[in-house]
């Protein structure tokens, strides 16, 4: 009997990823959030996932970073709103989910 194949990343669904990722991925975002405030940096975009950046945006409040912060669409969701909670307000997100000027309504969000 053979075993089964291995499912690729694509074939995985999202739940499953996110659990293999947290294994791997970063739990303490103070020293980034630090290294960006020494920085001097005015903007940061962070090009990560929803609950590493709720970690990320309370990391950031807490250092005292107060340039602009903007994502991507791997932060636009509910998860990163609950986590982060008033310290992911006023972060920018970027999405091309739908287009503006057909849909005015994809220009809000709950974090922006």
């Amino acid at each position: 009997m053979r075993s089964p194949r291995a499912r690729s990343a694509s074939e995985r669904t999202h739940a499953e990823r996110a659990a293999s990722a947290d294994q791997t991925t970063t739990k303490d975002y103070g020293p980034i959030a630090q290294t960006v405030k020494q920085s001097g940096a005015t903007a940061l975009f962070y090009a990560g996932y929803d609950a590493q950046g709720a970690q990320f945006a309370k990391a950031l409040k807490s250092v005292g970073y107060n340039g602009i912060r903007m994502s991507g669409n791997g932060v636009k969701s509910d998860v990163f709103v609950q986590g982060a909670k008033a310290d992911g307000e006023g972060w920018y997100m970027s999405c091309g989910c739908q287009d503006a000027t057909v849909a005015p309504a994809a220009c809000t969000t709950a974090v922006s």
